[in-house]
């Protein structure tokens, strides 16, 4: 994963997705949400918690050598 697509993943989780399951676990059960207390502070910790997972796995995983490309001038 590259590091534009993980900052669009971490936007889209933290802004529009975000807001949206928020709202669905605070939301009452008889607007269709699941009704839960804390569920700002519920929300916010899964998708810290997925965002810390992606950041994790893209530096576990092996990096390739980086070739030089010295330009400098003789």
């Amino acid at each position: 994963m590259n590091r534009v697509v993980l900052f669009w993943l971490a936007f889209i989780l933290t802004r529009p997705f975000g807001a949206t399951f928020g709202d669905f676990l605070i939301k009452p059960h008889d607007k269709g949400g699941l009704g839960l207390q804390n569920g700002t502070q519920i929300a916010s910790g899964i998708l810290l918690a997925v965002l810390i997972v992606c950041i994790v796995i893209e530096y576990a995983k092996p990096k390739s050598l980086i070739r030089s490309t010295d330009t400098a001038a003789a």
